[in-house]
């Protein structure tokens, strides 16, 4: 089948009969339902008629007959409205399913297919790892220098303060309430400022010593991130980061794990060496002795020295699986020029030159978005399976 816009139209108009038919699935779940009553209906009716026959009751056992053959019949109405629903559900999803099979005949077009999912699992690790990275630098620095765990504290409760003024804002009347209105757009007004202030200040310290934190992250993560409390509502900052960063790297394991799963796909090169991210200075996190800096009052740290040998080592393991990949490139060009067959790299070439496009039609889209969550789901639950199994053993 080729992959055109008349087949592409096609297949959006099955997609909306499809979705129609979801409906359809609601409708067996309560004749499923009235099919238990009825089958409890039917038995009930079966034990009356044992038991009319026992005390000899002619008119007993004759009624309670007439009730189990009447649900009888209602049972065996259920069931052929629930089979032939289940039979239309069935036929409206195999004829969606029926275009991207068709197309995955071509070993080329699911050879394009893996390499999305390739490229999309690698953007996603990377961006995972540099969060990560971000986290961890934000530990260190909050617990080496109590002043910006108090700006992040800061933050923290600014944020809290404007999702609860927002919450009283919602329902208020624009005419009746145009006092109330007001008085809260100025406790908004005032939040936000105090949260600016903060984020201000940590990030100001993070740009003077060069450590990897961006604004961008330290506001997505307050306003994300839920941050616990002790029973004295003390924000729990060093445990909720840790809780955090524990979920970062859960993610990092299962898209690793997704792209293992992804026919032909690896971890891109610079996606393996996860360490490299955090090259904070270790001045900068140890705190020693710091000085004021007179315009920002922003501590500023005495260097002492970097992490060479972490730097190094990343670059070591770096330049090893680069190295690692030429070979294997070259071991893939030698056998291909034996056995005339192509590269993995040089098929996904020619099947991302001929099917360039095809991510601009719905089916495309359709599949690779349901193959990312399916993938993603099953390796997350992996991961899950093997840090059960490695706490139970360390138990």
């Amino acid at each position: 089948m080729e992959l055109n816009d008349k087949v592409n139209e096609e297949y959006k108009q099955d997609k909306v009969a499809y979705n129609k038919m979801q409906k359809a699935k609601s409708i067996v779940e309560k004749l499923a339902k009235d099919l238990k009553m009825t089958q409890r209906e039917e038995q009930d009716a079966a034990i009356s008629e044992i038991r009319a026959k026992e005390d000899n009751d002619k008119e007993g056992e004759k009624e309670a007959k007439l009730a189990k053959e009447a649900a009888q019949k209602k049972v065996e109405q259920i069931k052929t409205k629930i089979e032939k629903l289940q039979g239309k559900l069935q036929e409206s999803h195999d004829k969606v399913d029926s275009y991207i099979n068709e197309l995955k005949k071509d070993p080329e077009f699911e050879n394009h297919l893996n390499s999305i999912l390739e490229k999309r699992y690698n953007r996603k690790l990377k961006a995972a790892t540099q969060e990560k990275a971000q986290v961890e630098n934000i530990i260190a620095l909050c617990k080496a220098h109590p002043t910006l765990s108090n700006n992040l504290k800061g933050m923290i409760r600014a944020q809290e303060e404007l999702e609860k003024l927002k919450e009283e804002l919602e329902p208020l009347d624009i005419e009746k309430d145009k006092v109330k209105i007001e008085k809260i757009s100025g406790e908004i007004r005032a939040m936000v400022t105090k949260k600016e202030n903060n984020s201000n200040l940590f990030i100001a310290y993070c740009e003077k010593n060069n450590v990897n934190v961006s604004k961008e992250f330290l506001e997505k993560l307050v306003e994300e991130k839920g941050f616990a409390r002790d029973k004295q509502g003390n924000i729990k900052l060093e445990s909720t980061l840790n809780n955090i960063s524990k979920g970062y790297t859960k993610q990092i394991k299962s898209y690793q794990k997704a792209i293992e799963k992804v026919p032909n796909a690896k971890v891109f090169a610079d996606n393996r060496v996860v360490k490299e991210e955090i090259q904070t200075p270790l001045s900068v996190i140890s705190g020693g002795d710091l000085e004021k800096e007179e315009t920002s009052e922003l501590p500023v740290p005495k260097f002492k020295w970097y992490e060479f040998r972490k730097r190094f080592n990343a670059w070591r393991e770096r330049k090893a699986a680069e190295k690692q990949d030429k070979k294997v490139e070259e071991e893939s060009k030698d056998e291909a020029a034996e056995t005339k067959v192509l590269p993995i790299e040089e098929v996904k070439q020619k099947a991302s030159d001929k099917f360039r496009e095809a991510y601009k039609y719905d089916i495309v889209k359709d599949y690779v978005d349901a193959q990312e969550k399916n993938i993603y789901k099953e390796a997350s639950k992996e991961v899950r399976k093997e840090k059960s199994n490695e706490d139970s053993q360390e138990r």
